[in-house]
């Protein structure tokens, strides 16, 4: 997975948010109003045509009942909203508390902490295979899964089969029959719910990070870090020195990275912006993770040659830094002073500056990099480099992980409830794994990342889903026009419509992906585990920001939908 390491644009969120929520909200509630005026206009209208042509009396004050039947749909749909929101404006805190404990009790009762036996047993012996590695990646990750996996079965049996397992049993009339509203029992059940997954993971975690620690050697205990860095955008100049979108592509099936070619005027290029100087501990510390790319052997007993060189964006000062092997397999870590001596090649002598002051202007630096080896080619993508900070506790990155990971079990159980509520058991378990699932399994994600990377007018490579199994099935290359090769008379005007209509279909089909994309929530967002495996801190802006954002906007409309479907729920249905 690549990471994300742009801070989470809060506005750009909300306002994404409020249009799709907003979008929805208003299809809804045009929908029901048609539902609600049909049911109302249409037998009306049929009793009045049997009238005309059977001889039946004809309806009574038809045309107030007509009138009536068109504006019972507004205002019984808005009656509805207003009243469901009225309903979460007057719950109780002392009710809804009540049913909490009643949802934790239940929990309790059905031996929802059974799962810790598992956990247990896991962390009991893993020691015996794990002994003797110094790999802390493989303990961090080990214990993320073994704590993750297990967790998310347990809430999908709580939050889905919970409330229909009440209705069936009868437990639930007990509730209704109090002055209890629907809202409540619906908030109630997710706090309870919330609070049993909060108290295990917990649990889970503390005992996990003592594992970590104990069953890492002595040796490798170094590794247990959690680094800070200052990320900054990369720019590509081309061998001629000018501006390119893209690095080389040196043939790699995967363009993660772009590279730039030794010996020439291209270059790989850092923009940094608002430096904290005060965080950099009186020294410039960069890091690196390049990649290598040999088109002749060279000297095979050396690794390629790079330079770093530092540039003030406001002035244009240029400070070289000392050329440096790369690590191909490893972190590069270069450590420039802050009284930094360098060889100025325009007055062509060495000079002393203060890094921070001849660097660094009004927070903004840049950092140009370029491969010294001629005929080499030298990788990297917008990742790869970074200045670092002092590193932040391990043990407080660790919290910070598992809060991701708590907030995805939170977001399981919201859409667990949710289902519940209208859903028995087994088709809110399927329902909600769904919404798990698709957005992390990768042949959907490809698509996926097609249809958003998708600009206005552009039309997707091969086409939609029914062109392009045409063109599995008739070997059609995608590249090739394909209304030139449909029909089997050879028409090219029966081409040419079926064509058309074949777009038409998959323009559908694309709109209603990209609704999914735009509606599912994307669970990569709560992967904190290959951070903190890696070393790096989980920070805040970039991380853990659009995690608490994805969860908390999926809190109202739940709700909402959660309390229509209960409402309008007959209990007595098992």
């Amino acid at each position: 997975m690549i990471p994300n390491i742009q801070p989470y644009d809060l506005m750009t969120g909300i306002k994404h948010w409020a249009t799709v929520v907003g979008t929805l909200t208003g299809v809804f509630f045009v929908l029901a109003v048609i539902l609600v005026t049909i049911s109302r206009v249409v037998p009306l209208l049929w009793n009045a045509l049997l009238a005309l042509f059977t001889g039946r009396p004809f309806p009574e004050k038809f045309g107030e009942r007509l009138v009536e039947g068109l504006l019972a749909g507004p205002v019984n749909v808005t009656k509805g909203v207003w009243n469901g929101l009225l309903d979460f404006a007057l719950m109780s805190p002392r009710r809804v508390w009540a049913l909490t404990v009643l949802t934790i009790r239940e929990s309790l009762r059905r031996k929802a902490f059974s799962v810790l036996v598992i956990f247990a047993v896991l962390m009991m012996f893993a020691g015996w295979f794990f002994a003797g590695g110094d790999d802390v990646k493989v303990y961090i990750s080990f214990v993320f899964r073994v704590i993750s996996w297990p967790m998310l079965i347990l809430v999908l049996l709580l939050s889905c089969w919970g409330l229909p397992r009440d209705i069936k049993d009868r437990s639930l009339h007990t509730v209704v029959t109090k002055p209890t509203r629907k809202s409540e029992i619906v908030v109630g059940r997710l706090l309870g719910y919330s609070a049993v997954t909060t108290a295990a993971v917990a649990l889970m975690a503390v005992v996990g990070y003592i594992w970590i620690v104990r069953q890492t050697p002595e040796d490798a205990r170094s590794q247990l870090i959690a680094r800070v860095p200052i990320y900054g955008t990369l720019t590509y100049l081309d061998r001629e020195g000018n501006f390119a979108e893209k690095g080389v592509n040196v043939g790699d099936e995967w363009d993660y990275r772009g590279f730039i070619e030794g010996g020439t005027r291209s270059r790989a290029i850092w923009e940094f912006k608002n430096i904290d100087t005060r965080r950099l501990n009186d020294q410039l510390v960069i890091e690196s993770n390049f990649e290598a790319k040999r088109m002749h052997k060279g000297d095979i007993g050396k690794t390629l040659l790079m330079q770093y060189t530092l540039i003030n964006p406001k002035s244009g000062d240029r400070i070289d830094v000392p050329q440096t092997h790369i690590s191909e397999f490893g972190e590069n870590i270069t450590t420039v002073p802050r009284q930094f001596t360098f060889y100025d090649r325009d007055t062509k002598q060495n000079r002393t500056v203060d890094l921070f002051d001849a660097a660094i202007a009004d927070g903004n630096m840049k950092i140009e990099v370029r491969c010294l080896n001629v005929g080499q080619f030298l990788g990297m993508a917008e990742a790869d480099l970074f200045l670092r900070t002092p590193n932040a506790p391990f043990w407080f990155a660790y919290v910070k992980g598992f809060a991701g990971t708590l907030l995805m079990l939170l977001l399981v159980i919201l859409f667990g409830v949710t289902a519940s509520c209208f859903t028995k058991g087994p088709v809110a378990t399927i329902a909600t794994c769904v919404f798990v699932l698709v957005r992390q399994l990768r042949p959907f994600q490809e698509i996926f990342e097609r249809i958003l990377n998708q600009k206005p007018g552009e039309e997707i490579l091969g086409g939609g889903p029914i062109e392009a199994t045409i063109r599995v099935y008739t070997h059609l290359n995608p590249q090739v026009p394909m209304h030139d090769h449909l029909s089997p008379t050879g028409s090219e005007s029966v081409d040419f419509l079926i064509f058309k209509v074949v777009k038409q279909i998959d323009g559908v089909i694309i709109e209603g992906l990209r609704l999914a994309v735009n509606v599912l929530p994307d669970f990569t967002q709560f992967y904190t585990e290959t951070r903190l495996a890696n070393g790096f801190d989980v920070s805040w802006d970039t991380t853990l920001l659009p995690a608490v954002t994805l969860t908390l906007a999926y809190i109202i409309p739940c709700l909402l939908i959660a309390y229509y479907s209960l409402k309008n729920r007959e209990l007595e249905a098992k």
